[in-house]
């Protein structure tokens, strides 16, 4: 099927074109939404979460699982791609297919430029009407941030932040730890700090605008 921008589709249409495509949508409300190439940094933090948490999940009645398998979200009528999820006990799915699932315990989201606003605040609100969903952790790639959050009632979640290689942290819900240092195994980060980046970037595109008397 030829994606159409300004169509709208239903989601047998949207499943139909998913499960026949080369490169992955995501959907809302009858829009499709393409998604970008992951970069380098991106891989190479998911693989290093996946292969810390594989071993150990293996020993309990919980799987991790990488970025192929879609949630579904019936109250925004969303199919989206997390990054890396955790479902424990039967994993149950939108349809007689396996390849969306709903009902994640916890969701990893790697953050870029372009994502990071739409996940730290709508996608997470939308996240947030999966009942079973306990966790939400988002990892920055060009620089060293965990934000994690724990749901501590139903519309209570609390708030912990990780900024060093020396840090480790608790995932509740399954039970197991991950090191900072273990995150970011091998990544390269910029010499120019994050918020200089960002106040550089303000900067110019500031100067590159023309105002009219």
């Amino acid at each position: 099927m030829q994606v159409d921008k300004d169509k709208f589709y239903t989601v047998e249409e949207y499943l139909e074109h998913e499960r026949n495509a080369e490169s992955r949508s995501e959907y809302q409300k009858g829009r499709l939404f393409a998604l970008a190439g992951a970069s380098f940094k991106h891989n190479l933090i998911c693989g290093n979460i996946f292969a810390k948490l594989h071993p150990i999940l293996r020993k309990k009645k919980c799987n991790v699982l990488q970025s192929d398998l879609k949630v579904y979200i019936k109250e925004h009528d969303l199919f989206t791609y997390p990054d890396i999820i955790i479902v424990c006990g039967e994993p149950k799915f939108a349809d007689k297919n396996t390849d969306t699932l709903v009902n994640p315990v916890v969701i990893f989201e790697v953050l870029s430029k372009s994502t990071e606003a739409y996940d730290r605040g709508m996608k997470f609100s939308f996240y947030r009407k999966l009942d079973s969903l306990k966790e939400y952790i988002l990892i920055a790639q060009d620089r060293i941030s965990v934000v994690h959050f724990i749901k501590s009632e139903p519309n209570d979640w609390n708030l912990r932040e990780y900024d060093s290689l020396e840090n480790n942290f608790l995932i509740p819900s399954v039970d197991c730890r991950l090191k900072l240092s273990d995150v970011y195994n091998k990544i390269k980060f910029d010499e120019e700090p994050y918020g200089l980046q960002i106040l550089r970037e303000a900067s110019e595109e500031y100067s590159s605008r023309h105002f009219i008397k």
